[in-house]
């Protein structure tokens, strides 16, 4: 009676939830914009969000605000969702600008079909006016699931430089659908997911048993997360890794992380790692957003299985490396346990000096660094030192280098690691953010972008597996724009209509389906990235295409995060490091017999 109750609260919030519309879901009078806004805002420089109001009327006006790049530039950019497709040659989004500034507006709306499929686009340049000006970009091809709407601003240091929008609009043919109630019907659960394929989950290791279909002929599966900062999803996700290294023949763990920091973990699990190098590895981790707490029992695990198998479990970073163009700390590290302080001695100064790329250079050509290591391994340090050394790094935006083709760096690094390591019959695992292993392009953000689990189904074909670990309801991880510490932030319950809403429904709380059984998949979804606290997490998007499975659990709980925060942890580590090699390199001077 008491689980009747709650789904049928479930049910009236859910639809209270739903009975919004246009303007009020998507926020088309922008009066929610400001500097922290993630859900419209993508990106900025020098620029500030402020909401205004004139004659009765709100607006939002952007304004010149310096900051460390100092010229003014921002994106505006949103993805609306229809709640069923629409069949017009006439659908046409208007907005009003005014400003003081000399140049233009790039405007761009793109639709898409049910299958994230772009149909066309619409482009204009728009010039400012001191007086409000109606501007209208327009679609009509095809079966259009949703649209998105960018906006781009790139103008000067000028300090008078503003510009102003109100009024965004959705107009189809001569209906005018912003004021238009978004109607989502009450669906069930069994409307969308076929209960009898739905695979309830064990959390015990012990009675945890493989979900996956066919999992013989799979050489590569992705293990994504929805969001870095849930502790149960990391406890599910492992149980999945400790199955398929276990029962599956996992040997390859690859890891969305810059490729120096795994460098550590693989001392970690192969037992070459002393307590102060835990503790090395414990503060280079508390640089990244989910710290080394939700993974040392995971390393512990690995490290344990290792000791008592012949063929070992090898980590690897696939991810760009961490390094700026400053001093590169987890790789000294990673190089003073593997070759010994007497082997690095005469380059310790210039890694310190930032001449990170000379030393490796250096290094590469001396065959005393290469005693001890197999050809696998040889191999694969070479590799690693040309990728660093990449002339694309030359860029003055180390940020735009960093994430330049990232996916695509990726899927390289994977595919060369799976032909040095891997042998016939082994698996490779990717540890990552579920939009890096989803199977269709990326398009949330301002422009559509490939991802690695788009390169590897193009690639490996049936033998790519991809999963997306996601949940209901509880608390997660993020980052805190105004403070940048890191915080908490909660959903309550799941949006109706998304395919979170109907997992929810079934009162399951931990469970395994197959999207090639969803009956009528939803088009919207959860996905959350970093910086966007308390925003609008619903994705667009095809579940039956981006994933081959989900595993969803109902409520869960934020990581209890410990180190370094995302604002001052970078220059508290960089000090402490710097005073911990200053006094080490003075004490291999004056010692003749140098130990760590």
């Amino acid at each position: 009676m008491r689980l009747y109750i709650l789904f049928i609260l479930f049910f009236l919030c859910a639809n209270l939830l739903a009975q919004q519309t246009f303007e009020d879901r998507f926020d088309l009078g922008l009066s929610k914009v400001d500097d922290c806004d993630r859900n419209w805002v993508k990106a900025y420089g020098s620029s500030s969000f402020q909401q205004k109001e004139e004659k009765g009327k709100k607006f939002l006006s952007v304004l010149y605000k310096k900051r460390i790049d100092k010229t003014m530039s921002f994106t505006l950019s949103r993805i609306i969702v229809f709640p069923v497709n629409i069949e017009r040659k006439d659908l046409h989004i208007g907005f009003e600008t005014r400003g003081h500034t000399n140049f233009p507006l790039s405007v761009d709306i793109t639709s898409y079909d049910a299958d994230e499929s772009a149909l066309e686009s619409d482009t204009i340049q728009v010039k400012i006016n001191t007086k409000w000006k109606k501007n209208v970009v327009s679609v009509g091809k095809g079966r259009i699931a949703a649209i998105k709407l960018t906006i781009t601003y790139k103008g000067d240091q000028d300090n008078n430089q503003v510009v102003d929008f109100r009024n965004i609009s959705i107009r189809c043919g001569k209906r005018d659908m912003t004021s238009t109630i978004i109607k989502y019907p009450i669906d069930s659960t069994y409307t969308v997911f076929d209960k009898s394929h739905i695979k309830p989950l064990k959390k015990s290791e012990n009675e945890f048993e493989n979900p996956i279909p066919n999992i013989k002929d799979i050489k590569v599966i992705g293990l994504g997360e929805i969001t870095h900062g849930s502790n149960d999803l990391k406890e599910a996700r492992n149980l999945f890794v400790k199955n398929l290294i276990s029962h599956h023949n996992c040997k390859l763990v690859l890891m969305e992380v810059p490729y120096e920091l795994a460098f550590l973990m693989n001392l970690y699990i192969t037992g070459k790692l002393d307590e102060p190098g835990k503790a090395k590895l414990r503060r280079n981790l508390d640089l990244t957003f989910s710290g080394m707490d939700e993974l040392e029992g995971l390393l512990e695990w690995i490290k344990n299985y290792n000791n008592s198998n012949s063929k070992q479990v090898k980590i690897f970073g696939i991810d760009n490396p961490i390094n700026q163009g400053g001093r590169d700390y987890p790789l000294m590290d990673y190089h003073l346990y593997l070759f010994g302080q007497e082997f690095m001695r005469p380059y310790l100064s210039m890694f310190m000096a930032a001449e990170t790329k000379q030393a490796l250079n250096k290094m590469k050509v001396d065959q005393v660094m290469y005693t001890g290591l197999n050809k696998q391994d040889i191999a694969f340090y070479k590799y690693f030192i040309a990728d660093y050394d990449n002339p694309e790094r030359q860029f003055s935006n180390v940020d735009e280098w960093w994430h330049l083709d990232r996916d695509l760096k990726m899927f390289k690094r994977l595919c060369f690691l799976d032909s040095l390591y891997r042998e016939e019959g082994e698996k490779i695992i990717i540890l990552a953010h579920s939009w890096h292993v989803k199977k269709t392009p990326f398009t949330t953000g301002t422009k559509t972008e490939k991802m690695l689990g788009n390169y590897l189904a193009r690639f490996y074909k049936d033998a790519y597996f991809s999963i997306n670990f996601t949940f209901g309801a509880g608390t997660f991880l993020q980052d805190d724009c105004q403070s940048f510490h890191y915080t908490t932030d909660t959903i309550q319950i799941p949006r109706a209509r998304t395919l979170e809403s109907y997992a929810f429904q079934s009162g399951i709380d931990f469970f395994y389906f197959p999207t090639d059984r969803l009956i009528a998949p939803p088009n919207q979804m959860l996905g959350i990235s970093r910086h966007k606290l308390k925003s609008d997490y619903n994705d667009f998007g095809n579940v039956k295409k981006r994933y081959d499975a989900i595993v969803f659990l109902r409520n869960v709980t934020a990581i209890n995060r410990h180190g370094y925060d995302s604002f001052s942890g970078p220059h508290f580590y960089s000090k402490d490091r710097e005073k911990e090699y200053d006094e080490l390199i003075k004490k291999m001077e004056n010692d003749s017999v140098p130990h760590l």
